[in-house]
């Protein structure tokens, strides 16, 4: 009986060690005093996993935001997966900025981040792409996420119109009002 006792102790200990191992390259967040936008997506195993976008800008930048995607790992404990600048970020229009749709976050950026990023999600192997949406063989610019339907998103563009974009080919035209 002991001896069952002991392996069961250090079979919890290597696998609580071997977690602590596998998210210790990450910055760790506890999040509490953020405002943050959670996300769950199912994994191929259909595990939930929860993501979560906050404002993780300090308090000595101006006219710019920084936003994070994290990965929640355990209760309040979550891992920055990437860092997203936007000089014209706002929690309160957040889902402009970032929209889920199954497992892949469009997120808008500026600055040193792309203008438009895809993140396929799955846990610490979220992997990530830059988008150039072209409209006649120009890259548009985007300003914000309007939605995204079937195989294309819709987004505002610079000069307030709406393109209607292919997310097979990244080609895009404009919409009609």
């Amino acid at each position: 009986m002991k001896n069952l006792i002991l392996m069961v102790i250090m079979l919890l200990c290597l696998t609580g060690c071997s977690e602590e191992k596998l998210y210790a390259d990450y910055e760790h967040y506890d999040l509490k005093d953020k405002r943050i936008f959670t996300y769950n997506c199912l994994n191929d195993e259909r595990i939930k996993q929860t993501y979560a976008i906050a404002d993780i800008t300090p308090n000595n930048f101006e006219g710019q935001s920084i936003r994070g995607l994290f990965y929640q790992v355990n209760g309040n404990d979550y891992i920055l997966l990437d860092k997203i600048e936007s000089g014209n970020y706002t929690e309160d229009e957040n889902d402009k900025f970032n929209v889920i749709n199954g497992n892949k976050l469009y997120a808008i950026g500026n600055l040193s981040s792309p203008a438009v990023v895809v993140y396929n999600l799955d846990g610490i192997n979220t992997t990530k792409e830059e988008l150039n949406f072209t409209l006649n063989n120009k890259i548009i610019i985007i300003e914000s996420i309007d939605s995204i339907k079937n195989d294309n998103i819709y987004f505002l563009t610079y000069d307030n119109k709406i393109a209607e974009c292919s997310l097979e080919d990244y080609t895009c035209e404009y919409i009609e009002d």
